[in-house]
């Protein structure tokens, strides 16, 4: 990941949402403003489990939860970066590493 000194090209991002019903809504929204077909996609789906969409060579999953760490855990050690002039938010290093070895990886 770049904002760790590190950069190994994927194809693909993950991306951690808060597990609330407006935040889900709002994920929704700027999915569709980003060009990925939701149509079919609910609410729920994104709060019950991990979803994958695929858009051109991009995977991007979309988690409302994952192993080794909380989303409020995540939230309070973030990093924040711009990305083309938008401020973002990623995980810690700490924090990723965490989730890595939960995972199993």
């Amino acid at each position: 990941m770049p904002v760790h000194g590190y950069s190994r090209h994927t194809k693909d991002i993950d991306i951690f949402i808060e597990a609330t019903e407006e935040n889900a809504a709002k994920t929704m929204l700027a999915l569709e403003e980003c060009g990925y077909d939701v149509i079919d996609l609910t609410i729920e789906e994104l709060l019950e489990k991990k979803i994958l969409l695929r858009q051109y060579i991009l995977e991007t999953d979309i988690h409302s939860s994952v192993a080794g760490a909380t989303w409020e855990e995540i939230w309070k050690s973030k990093v924040q970066a711009e990305l083309q002039g938008v401020i973002t938010y990623f995980a810690s290093l700490d924090d990723l590493i965490k989730m890595k070895k939960a995972a199993g990886r």
